[in-house]
């Protein structure tokens, strides 16, 4: 059972607090203190709707971005991609973070050319 709460159309609980603590740290520049909120990103989001969960999971790709652990913020990016595919496409930020691993690799990478075709962002 989900401890999280629609509150007059608002979800309000653990999790939710979780994906806005995250963000928070990500926004402020605190990338090492957005991942230190856990181990298991998938079993923090478990049952949250894949419209929280894709951002949640593009937040995570920023602070991977910002230590420079770009392998991390390519795995992040993609299960936005998977949890949400047409919501990533469009998500401003999740496209922000293709443009410049996209920019950051010198090299063909299979995983980033299967986005571009996803996102009609040329690589």
């Amino acid at each position: 059972m989900s401890r999280e709460l629609d509150v007059h159309g608002l979800t309000v609980g653990p999790q939710n607090v979780f994906t806005h603590r995250l963000a928070t740290n990500v926004d402020l520049g605190r990338p090492r203190e957005a991942l230190a909120l856990t181990d298991d990103l998938a079993a923090a989001l478990e049952g949250m709707p894949p419209t929280r969960v894709a951002p949640t999971y593009i937040n995570a790709a920023r602070a991977r971005l910002d230590i420079g652990d770009r392998d991390g913020a390519l795995e992040n990016l993609s299960m936005a991609w998977a949890v949400a595919p047409q919501f990533a496409r469009i998500h401003p930020m999740g496209r922000e973070v293709f443009r410049v691993l996209s920019s950051l690799h010198r090299r063909s990478n299979p995983e980033l050319l299967r986005l571009s075709k996803l996102s009609g962002i040329s690589f």
